[in-house]
């Protein structure tokens, strides 16, 4: 479970319970499980949280809403319509239709239609290489790094060569995706995998991989394509 996350086990009777409701509908916490069975007032509790963040202030394109079948998303549309129908509703006074009420899938598909080129492993594989080679490049022109002796420059270009074989390659794609799932920094997952991906112990490893992650993702972002990540 995520750091910091707020964790509600609520019964039938406590997530009914009004105090209960009210904390889930209006905390502060980054992350927030709701653990209930059917007929416990989730859909009530799920309209009276996205009736508070239009209320503070969130714009409606801004939240999201996901199911995994689409006779949930056209119940919890009808719920809302129905919620807004109340004049003391903060609904009526925001354009709650706004809210993208989506399944799983669709949501998937609109990510696809905005970034058309989905990147397969081996384009994966050949921009990670190719974003190496430019950063050694620079490190040799001293447009990256500048400030480092040539020695250090020269250990850190040693360490980028070394990791585009193919190998280091596949390690890095998928130590970025545990870094973009997870929310932790490339320092964590590292310190987690206990693998060294270079033989020179004076590199700080970290840096160079966050640095080199970056680029990545600029460059990926650039060509409007999309991995598995």
């Amino acid at each position: 479970m995520p750091k910091n996350t707020e964790l509600f086990r609520a019964s039938n009777r406590a997530i009914a319970h009004p105090e209960a409701g009210q904390q889930i509908a209006t905390t502060q916490e980054t992350f927030v499980e709701v653990l209930a069975s059917p007929g416990s007032g989730k859909t009530h509790t799920l309209i009276a949280r996205l009736s508070h963040l239009l209320a503070s202030g969130v714009p409606a394109a801004q939240i999201l809403v996901l199911s995994f079948s689409n006779e949930a998303v056209r119940e919890l549309r009808r719920r809302l319509d129905l919620s807004a129908l109340d004049p003391s509703s903060p609904l009526t006074q925001y354009h709650y239709s706004d809210i993208p009420v989506q399944t799983a899938h669709a949501f998937a598909r609109s990510l696809l239609r905005k970034r058309p080129t989905l990147l397969s492993e081996s384009q994966q594989r050949k921009l990670l290489k190719t974003v190496l080679k430019v950063m050694r490049q620079r490190m040799r022109n001293k447009e990256l790094w500048a400030d480092l002796s040539a020695q250090q420059r020269r250990k850190r270009r040693e360490c980028l060569e070394e990791l585009q074989q193919p190998q280091k390659l596949r390690w890095l794609l998928a130590l970025f995706d545990r870094v973009r799932a997870s929310g932790v920094t490339v320092e964590t997952v590292l310190q987690q995998a206990a693998v060294d991906i270079h033989s020179q112990t004076d590199i700080p490893v970290p840096a160079l991989v966050a640095a080199v992650l970056k680029k990545y993702q600029r460059e990926k972002d650039r060509q409007v394509g999309m991995d598995f990540g």
